[in-house]
């Protein structure tokens, strides 16, 4: 994706704040910019699988109502801290709310380097 595209590919998701649900699989996305989804509070799925991504690192902290996020079959290698601390947050926030609803965190088929900072909390493999 050139620079010029990023901001395109950005303002779609900025102006349709009413999105709930992302499929962009198997597009050979090699990144996403960082505040991609900040403008969309009602994400329920983000589906990122079979792309090409080897760093991912996105602000989820909008995306309250986030049920699932594929990023199965991506070239990953590790998560930064901050995702973790993200995808950490989804899980304790929406488990404890009174209709229990537990999102769905897939990273099945990728290349991570240290298994350990993943832990047993999201698969992997």
């Amino acid at each position: 994706m050139k620079i010029q595209d990023v901001e395109e590919f950005s303002d779609i998701f900025i102006q349709n704040k009413d999105l709930e649900i992302v499929f962009l699989r198997n597009n050979r996305l090699t990144f996403v910019p960082l505040n991609l989804f900040l403008s969309n509070s009602k994400l329920l799925i983000i589906d990122l699988s079979e792309n090409e991504l080897a760093y991912f690192n996105i602000n989820l902290r909008s995306a309250v109502n986030l049920k699932l996020i594929n990023l199965r079959r991506n070239r990953l290698k590790s998560l930064s801290a901050s995702m973790i601390e993200q995808f950490d947050s989804l899980l304790w926030k929406q488990n404890n709310e009174s209709n229990f609803r537990i999102p769905v965190i897939n990273i099945l088929k990728n290349e991570f380097h240290d298994k350990s900072l993943i832990g047993k909390r999201y698969r992997y493999g």
